[in-house]
């Protein structure tokens, strides 16, 4: 990141920087109490480690926890200190209250008050939670179930009543499952329970959203300077831990194996447990009470009395013996109870998280609007949640995407095409297009763009540069989302409906089932619809071919051997940079971000004529400074238009430009938003024929080199027929319309034009094989003579031992005798073009690209055993950050 580029951004990072560094020196130095002082009816009970499974290993764990767990609880009722207990309420089983998540125990006071008047209560802090210890190796409620175990141990408490809230309600009903024998009676209370009713009703696709919250919550504690004010709040990390360390799916299995007596007490209007969740409970616990409240989620808060005195009559009822069990439910209930669980019976989620829900979708439509609009369809057709919901939910988001795109386009223009994020995902050539579109058609745009994969991007982008009425094309940018969104959800929505009516394994799984309709609906959009039109089977072609053969695949694919190998040399050379000594008059031998001039200057003296005549222009110029400099060259050197124009930093052609008169020149040395601006330019004699690539490599050790690989380049061309377009002439050509994406760009203003006859048509200017050209072994070129050429002036180079010439020649036979014009010299990472020979094979290329980096290890090596400096891992890392904004 060049602090030249973004100085705003530096003045604030610094004191942000350090004022995070001060809070997190202020939280280590002060500590977090775990626990307060104990009072009359307060305590703290000191137990040991446990996870979900039973005590903690700290074999298998070696992280910094505490060497016990201190919990705080209040403890409330008839037994005052002091008191002469009466033999009756010696009979009455004590109550523990257990709170939800977020939490604490205070949560339960207006329930304790209720019930404390005839037994005894006992509300803990949970672990993680109130004054208890926090730092802890699992936070789940199977973890929650262990520790209110251990503490009813350690109170000697034999036998209790349990009421659980909320999340509360989890660990109630695994500490049921734990010991049976000793829990008398379970309260449900606006509880969890099944999975299928919680969220999503997916395992998956709930923790996934935990974890997004999770992500959230951590952020906000720990990268933001809070000074501790933030450590004792509800919203903890904690907090967030306890819904990703807990797996709801055990729970169906322990409910339906709980024989004791159940009272489930549920609000009507509950918005973040829904009271599908209540029902569901009732059914597979057979012999369950439920009762209904009038409000929502927040019972103890809101209807403590009511609920204390309903919870107070059923555990007498319990201690009476006459509240039913299970082997006292009726046969309709214990038939009901075994029936499997009917998916389609979930309700659609509301209240609270659809809130939450629908934040997450707007979120998502700023990563992928399609896809987004695709999974809410899935979710839709499963009726997890209602189609104007979730209709409105990606509307906005798209919406809010569209403006930010606009603002983007009108606040920062075309330099922000240069910078994450939308340097990923926008270039500036489908800008141009697009500008040159919305010009003619207008708003009509807007709308044909929803419907035409790619095309939405860059024309709301455009449309911004272009400076158009914000208030009219936001309306356009409403209503083109209106139409376009309810038509997706729709579709992907049936989609799933279908799936999940003919496969039943979609039925019972969401996540499955949202997969299949994500790819199903992505292939109906983006492959089906597409091929449809005569075009859009000439480029789906196109990307088959692409795929189909080497020598169009992705670097990143290309290379998984290649790495391999280069780690094995790395092993034999015993450095794993070795190859950055290659080149010792290069900085880092040319793997990334060298300056095309500098390596330029170190010709000039030993190449003489062969080089192309050539003029740095420093990016800090201004652009008058710049057209002046490019007058004085082109005046010195009586040179002629064209002239070439590249970034002095850059690699695979890009931002080359071959300008055909001084307009074009001046238009590009005071274009601000160029790919060239963010830097130096290069200002080069345009120089006619054919052109080469020349790979030359030196051990240090010898006297001589070796011209290791010729490739010829042939730039992309076709022949017209005097009747088809040129872009019919590209999309039915075997070859380029493999590269039909980028050729149609290049050539977007002609594409209309009908060739004559015979005439053949070049498409590109620059001999870069991601440009079009298309690259094939020249080794029947390769004479002595030329041999001799090249060896004499790359040894001329001091500390130059590895890279390709780029050159161009007349023609073959000029290239044989030695008769070349250099273009530029590439360092360590260039490749040996032949490999890419439409004719040869993966393996072939392979092999051609290992024995160049073979070469590469080798003479680094002997350099670096000879002084020359290997760059370190970090060192390339930072340039390659440095050079992507």
């Amino acid at each position: 990141m060049s602090p030249r580029r973004y100085p705003r951004l530096r003045t604030w990072l610094i004191p942000f920087a350090l004022l995070l560094a001060a809070s997190h020196l202020l939280r280590a130095l002060r500590g977090r109490p775990d626990f307060i002082e104990t009072g009359s009816f307060l305590h703290a009970v000191e137990l040991p480690l446990f996870d979900r499974s039973g005590p903690f290993d700290r074999t298998s764990d070696h992280g910094t926890y505490p060497e016990s767990v201190k919990i705080v609880l209040e403890e409330f009722g008839p037994r005052w200190p002091g008191e002469n207990r009466s033999g009756e309420v010696e009979r009455r089983l004590p109550v523990v209250l257990l709170h939800g998540s977020p939490g604490r125990r205070n949560d339960l006071a207006g329930m304790a008050l209720v019930l404390g008047r005839k037994r005894v209560t006992m509300r803990p802090d949970l672990p993680g939670f109130g004054r208890s210890t926090r730092h802890l190796p699992d936070y789940s409620i199977f973890a929650h179930a262990r520790y209110v175990r251990a503490l009813c141990d350690e109170l000697g408490i034999e036998r209790f009543h349990v009421v659980g809230f909320s999340m509360g309600g989890g660990v109630a009903i695994a500490l049921a499952d734990l010991c049976p024998d000793r829990v008398a009676s379970v309260g449900l209370l606006a509880s969890i329970g099944v999975q299928e009713l919680e969220l999503l009703g997916d395992y998956h696709l709930n923790h996934l959203v935990h974890r997004l919250q999770f992500a959230l919550v951590w952020s906000l504690h720990e990268l933001v300077p809070h000074f501790g004010l933030l450590d004792q709040a509800l919203l903890s990390v904690e907090y967030a831990r306890n819904f990703i360390d807990t797996d709801q799916r055990a729970l169906r299995g322990m409910l339906e194996a709980w024989g004791g007596p159940m009272s489930i007490l549920h609000g009507k209007t509950d918005a973040l447990v829904p009271i599908a969740a209540a029902f569901e409970h009732e059914r597979i616990v057979p012999q369950s009470e439920l009762a209904l409240f009038g409000g929502g989620h927040f019972i103890p808060f809101l209807e403590a009395e009511a609920a204390g005195a309903h919870l107070d009559e059923f555990f007498d009822r319990v201690e009476a013996g006459t509240a039913p069990t299970r082997s006292m439910a009726t046969g309709v209930r214990v038939a009901r109870a075994k029936e499997p669980f009917d998916p389609l019976a979930v309700p659609a989620v509301a209240g609270f998280g659809l809130l939450f829900f629908g934040l997450l979708i707007v979120l998502a439509t700023l990563v992928s609007e399609d896809l987004t609009c695709i999974a809410v369809g899935a979710l839709v057709g499963q009726g997890r949640i209602g189609f104007v919901a979730g209709v409105s939910a990606c509307v906005l988001g798209i919406y809010i995407g569209d403006l930010l795109l606009f603002l983007a386009g009108r606040w920062v223009g075309r330099r922000a095409l240069h910078r994450a994020p939308l340097k990923w995902i926008l270039s500036e050539q489908r800008v141009l297009r697009s500008s040159v579109w919305l010009e003619r058609r207008g708003p009509l745009v807007i709308f044909l763009s929803r419907f035409m994969p790619g095309a939405r991007l860059p024309t709301y982008f455009a449309s911004g540069i272009l400076h158009t009425s914000f208030l009219r094309f936001s309306l356009w940018f409403a209503l083109a989302a209106l139409l376009w969104t309810p038509i997706l959800v729709w579709l992907s929505g049936r989609i799933e409906g279908a799936l999940s009516d003919r496969v039943e394994l979609l039925q019972d799984n969401l996540a499955l089932a949202l997969l299949v309709t994500l790819a199903t609906v992505f292939i109906l959009v983006k492959v089906v619809l597409p091929i449809l039109s005569r075009r859009g089977r000439r480029r789906m072609i196109g990307r088959w071919k692409r795929w189909r053969h080497y020598e169009f695949w992705p670097v990143w694919l290309f290379y998984v051997p290649i790495a391999a190998y280069c780690a094995w040399r790395a092993l034999i050379e015993r450095k794993l940079l070795a190859f950055t000594a290659a080149n010792p008059a290069i900085p880092h031998s040319g793997v990334i971000g060298e300056s095309k001039g500098r390596i330029l200057e170190l010709l000039e003296a030993s190449a003489g004529d062969a080089l192309l005549c050539f003029q740095t222009i420093p990016g800090t110029s201004t652009a008058p400074e710049r057209i002046e400099r490019a007058r004085c060259f082109l005046e010195q050197n009586g040179l002629d238009y064209p002239v070439v124009l590249k970034p002095d930093v850059g690699e695979r052609g890009a931002g080359v430009q071959v300008l055909e008169d001084e307009a074009a020149l001046e238009a590009a040395l005071c274009d601000e938003g160029s790919e060239a601006s963010r830097g130096a330019w290069i200002l080069q004699e345009f120089c006619p024929g054919v052109e080469f690539g020349l790979f030359y490599a030196r051990r240090p050790d010898r006297d001589t080199g070796e011209l290791f690989s010729i490739t010829k380049k042939e730039l992309p061309r076709v022949v017209g027929d005097g009747r088809r377009t040129l872009e019919d002439l590209i999309l039915y050509d075997g070859r380029t319309v493999a590269q039909s994406d980028f050729l149609l760009e290049k050539n977007r203003e002609r594409l209309e034009w009908v060739a004559p006859r015979g005439e053949v048509v070049l498409l590109g200017d620059i001999g870069s094989h991601c440009r079009g050209t298309r690259f094939s072994s020249g080794e029947e070129i390769r004479t002595p003579r030329l041999e001799e050429e090249l060896d004499r002036i790359a040894r001329s180079i001091a500390g130059f031992y590895f890279g390709r010439f780029d050159v161009k020649s007349p023609g073959v036979e000029d290239l044989r005798a030695g008769s070349f014009r250099i273009l530029e010299l590439n360092g360590v990472t260039s490749e040996a073009g032949e490999a890419y020979d439409p004719d040869g094979h993966v393996l072939r290329a392979w092999a051609t690209i290992a024995s160049q980096w073979r070469r590469a290890y080798a003479i680094g090596a002997m350099n670096a055993r000879r002084g020359a400096r290997v760059s370190g891992v970090f060192e390339l890392l930072s340039l390659l950050f440095r050079k992507r904004p």
